[in-house]
């Protein structure tokens, strides 16, 4: 009886912030807004089901009623900024029950999500992103490196006898830079030792390629969690020096990252 509806008028829906997912003590809720209606649907909830409110002629209040498990009640909220205030009651009756809400901060966040997704604009992250195609239990001990991130480090350059090609990464075309996860490559006789930037849990798996053509080089490798060390054999059976070669040369290693 106290509130003016203002029936004449239209909401300024750019203004208005109603919609969204809010966290309120009666559960998690999902409002939608089309012009002066305002619906709502809570996620979680054991007392509450759905809403349907309308904008009175001050747009930062609302009135309207809720869908409860025993019944139908009344609601009056006040909207400010990213919180609202206000009160629900039963028909009938004189008590009032407090009910507050704020934004819920888990608007654009999900524990599951089942099928493909279509994204039209940008994604922006923080941390390590994980996926369960890429669980590093895949390849590494489940009971021990399960739940340690999946990371793949990897160096493609050419050597020129003594250091990286110092345009590596830099020519038209280039996606990656060359070095991924990869401190520094320095040689020293006939090991060529990588670095890595972030070391793995344990040893990784490692594969070297040379300009992906056949060569008359043969090569083993070490591996540690904190980098790899890589050996050249002529013509598979003498060990030669890396300041003997001048070429291109690929590595590639995977595992799960060190916590």
């Amino acid at each position: 009886m106290d509130t003016d509806l203002g029936e004449s008028q239209s909401a300024e829906s750019d203004e208005l912030g109603w919609a969204g997912e809010w966290k309120t003590d009666m559960g998690q809720l999902i409002l939608t807004q089309v012009d002066r209606e305002v619906y709502g649907t809570f996620e979680s909830s054991s007392t509450a089901t759905s809403l349907l409110g309308i904008i009175t002629s001050d747009p930062s209040t609302l009135v309207g009623e809720i869908q409860m498990s025993q019944g139908q009640a009344g609601f009056k909220l006040v909207l400010n900024k990213d919180k609202w205030t206000g009160a629900w009651w039963w028909p009938n009756s004189k008590d009032k029950m407090p009910w507050t809400a704020g934004r819920s901060e888990e608007l654009n966040s999900t524990v599951a999500f089942d099928g493909p997704i279509n994204v039209g604009g940008s994604i922006e992250a923080q941390g390590m992103l994980g996926a369960s195609g890429l669980q590093s239990s895949t390849l590494t001990t489940p009971s021990t490196q399960e739940s340690l991130a999946y990371m793949i480090s990897a160096v493609s350059c050419g050597w020129r006898r003594v250091a990286l090609d110092p345009s590596c990464g830099a020519g038209e075309g280039a996606t990656w830079g060359g070095m991924a996860n990869v401190k520094g490559v320095s040689a020293e006789g006939p090991s060529l030792n990588v670095q890595f930037t972030k070391g793995y849990a344990g040893s990784p798996i490692c594969f070297v390629s040379f300009g992906g053509k056949n060569t008359k080089l043969d090569y083993s490798i070490d591996t540690s969690p904190g980098g790899v060390s890589i050996f050249l054999n002529k013509n598979g059976c003498c060990s030669s020096e890396w300041q003997e070669f001048d070429g291109k040369f690929s590595l590639m290693c995977h595992g799960a990252a060190a916590a």
